[in-house]
């Protein structure tokens, strides 16, 4: 399948201008052509990128993994 990445193939030229790798610490390494690069949202247990494409998490977010990404309980105790 093939993923619209136009928003995140620009926005990542941007950041590899300003950033090395492009990208914040240890996932550098794991950028890859396609796949998510930059996201703009999550709930339970996905995630969406700046482009729109949803993403199951299936590498579990160590807090995310228990709780779900934007618990509103969560959220409303914070």
């Amino acid at each position: 399948m093939k993923l619209k990445q136009n928003s995140s193939n620009k926005l990542f030229t941007r950041a590899q201008e300003l950033i090395p790798g492009g990208i914040f610490g240890h996932y550098k390494f794991a950028v890859r052509e396609e796949g998510p690069k930059f996201f703009s949202k999550a709930r339970d247990a996905y995630f969406w990128d700046i482009d729109g494409n949803k993403y199951l998490d299936l590498i579990c977010g160590w807090g995310p993994m228990i709780l779900g990404y934007n618990n509103p309980i969560i959220d409303k105790a914070a």
